[in-house]
Formats: C-alpha cells, structure tokens, sequence
C-alpha cells in the first residue's frame, strides 16, 4: 500500500510491515471495510514500532473521515454513532478525496441494543467506484434544506431516539423513511432495480427496515421475523444473522 509507504519514509520507521488479509470484508461494499483495513493497516505499522499515535493523529493520517466520521468513530469504539460532519465553505465529496480532512462533529455515541440484526452482501452486484461516487456527490449535491430537514428529524426524532429508548418499531419506521429522502433515493436509483429486488425478497422473508448500508450494494435488517427458509438460495448465502457488539478494534500481541 502507498499510503503506508509513504508514512514509514515520513515517520523513519525501521521496521516495514506486509499484511495478509483474511476473512469476509470487502471494500467498496458499504461495510467501512477501506476505511477499517487502512486504519487497521496504520495502527499496525506504528505499534510494530513501538511509537504511540493518538486517535486523531491516525485518523488524519488515514486521509478518511473527511466527510463522515462514523466508520473512523466505530473503528475504535463500535456502538452507534451520531455526528453532523464539520462545517464547511467547500463542497461536499466523498472522504477519499480530501487532501487534508478535518474530522467530523461527533454529538453521541450509543450502545446499540441487542437487536437481531441481518446483513446481506449481494456479491453478484457491483460496487461503486471513487469515480461514480464522486460522479454522484457532484450530481445530487446540494441537497435542498428541506431535504436535510427532513432527513434530519427522521435521524434524531426517529433512529437516535429509538436506539436511545430500545424501540425497535420506530428503529425501523425511522430506516425506511430515511431510505425514501432524497440522498439515499439517489443511492438506490444508482444500483437499479436487482438491489430493490433483493430487498423485496428479504421484506417477503419477514424482514423490517430494510436499509442501505453506506453507499451500498449491502443490506442490513432487523432480522427478528426473518424466515431465512423463505429467501432465494442465492439471497440466503449472501445473508447473515447477527446482534450489535458495541465493540471497536482490538489489538493483540506484543511489541518486540
């Protein structure tokens, strides 16, 4: 990787690190899966280093977090997080496109209840590219007041306060209203109709509050009614069940 690199020459690190990478999380899949392996990836190089790095000091180095801080939030610390991004004269854009990111307004941070809670990685669709993100910020950007307003009152009045309360009904009313504002209407318009069938599917299989994760093509549910049997087989592989951690990253072994 470039970027790391490119800090080890800034920083004078004797030692250099290369990564094998395992396991199910993809990239570019609405999973904060970049931005965790990039943070993951870092954090790594100047533990092996015996040098400390606060949480900002890593963030900045990770250029992300420039436009939302809830991957970089929930790399640390999991749970639910509720921020406001940062004010800003610019334009809106993707955050792997800030030159030097300012990191997000973070207002709250929950424990997530112990929902059951579904995911479903359509991997047969494709994922976006930086391209096609930055193609959609520029084409959908800015959004009208009364868009953020409502989007806003679904966030705070609906999903904040429904997590805050262990309200699971209005958990997800609150997901499948916000999936009808205009931001993520134009995420879905993106993916066409295959990602709107697989969520009608999991709806018929007694899902609730269907939403898309980030940009997408995953999905994530409230999987208490789901009846896994009644998914298409290729549905049913790309979907698991599972319950909030309220955990971010640990690290493990020891410095030499």
């Amino acid at each position: 990787m470039r970027l790391l690199t490119r800090v080890r020459e800034w920083a004078s690190f004797e030692i250099a690190a290369k990564f094998e990478i395992g396991g199910d999380l993809c990239p570019h899949r609405g999973q904060g899966g970049g931005t965790a392996l990039r943070l993951a990836a870092l954090e790594s190089l100047y533990y092996l280093n015996n040098v400390d790095i606060t949480r900002s000091e890593l963030v900045k180095a990770s250029m992300r977090g420039g436009t939302s801080g809830i991957g970089v939030r929930t790399y640390f610390d999991g749970g639910f997080v509720f921020d406001v991004g940062h004010k800003s004269g610019e334009r809106p854009k993707p955050s792997h496109t800030w030159d030097t990111p300012r990191q997000p307004l973070n207002l709250l941070r929950l424990e997530m209840p112990s929902w059951k809670m579904g995911v479903c990685v359509p991997s047969w669709l494709p994922s976006i590219s930086h391209a096609e993100e930055k193609a959609l910020f520029s084409t959908v950007l800015p959004i009208p007041h009364s868009d953020v307003k409502e989007v806003l009152y679904h966030m705070v009045y609906g999903t904040l306060a429904a997590v805050a309360e262990n309200d699971l009904e209005t958990f997800t009313e609150s997901i499948e209203a916000i999936q009808r504002t205009v931001w993520k209407t134009a995420e879905w318009s993106w993916h066409g109709e295959q990602l709107k069938e697989v969520a009608a599917e999991l709806r018929t299989a007694g899902a609730r509050g269907v939403g898309m994760s980030s940009m997408g093509p995953s999905l994530y549910f409230d999987a208490t009614h789901l009846e896994p049997t009644k998914l298409p087989p290729k549905i049913f592989e790309a979907t698991f069940i599972t319950r909030p951690a309220n955990l971010g990253r640990s690290l493990k072994g020891g410095r030499g």
